[in-house]
């Protein structure tokens, strides 16, 4: 199925843009998850109760 849509594909740059736009929106992705939020999550667990000595 796929070789027959791309036998007669005759811009071959759809599939490396395609590619390309999966990689670049997955790293934006990441990147707002692992480093863009860590300032907020360490102020939100910085206000929480913690106390070491109740241990259930």
């Amino acid at each position: 199925m796929y070789r027959a849509f791309y036998q007669q594909l005759t811009f071959a740059w759809l599939p490396a843009a395609t590619t390309v736009f999966f990689v670049a929106f997955f790293a934006a992705v990441l990147l707002h998850l692992f480093l863009l939020k860590r300032r907020g999550d360490f102020q939100q667990v910085s206000t929480l109760p913690l106390d070491e000595e109740k241990h259930r």
